[in-house]
């Protein structure tokens, strides 16, 4: 009798737990795939949008036009601002910004 009990309550654990890591399996993998589709379509990475930092990137205001940021909070801009701010240059470039290096977006 006690054996029944113990097994009737790891179970459901077991299985709220698989339930919850598939569950975080999915959120990443849209992620990606928001990511991936962001960085396919690069005319859109100067359309306006809020970064995660709270910084206002890019320099097209327009409606109906999708903004690069994925539901996370991920926009094509961080890697770029990521590379300025390890150099220490101070130098945030964002995105619509006009410079000749090829690293920005």
């Amino acid at each position: 009798m006690q054996h029944e009990r113990s097994h009737s309550r790891i179970v459901p654990r077991l299985v709220t737990r698989a339930l919850r890591r598939f569950g975080e399996f999915r959120r990443t993998q849209l992620e990606l795939i928001e990511r991936r589709d962001i960085l396919l379509e690069p005319w859109t990475h100067d359309v306006l949008h809020w970064g995660p930092d709270g910084t206002l990137h890019g320099s097209i205001a327009g409606r109906g036009l999708r903004p690069p940021v994925t539901r996370g909070g991920w926009c094509p801009c961080l890697p770029f601002d990521a590379i300025a701010s390890a150099a220490g240059d101070g130098d945030r470039r964002g995105c619509g910004d006009t410079t000749d290096d090829p690293l920005s977006c």
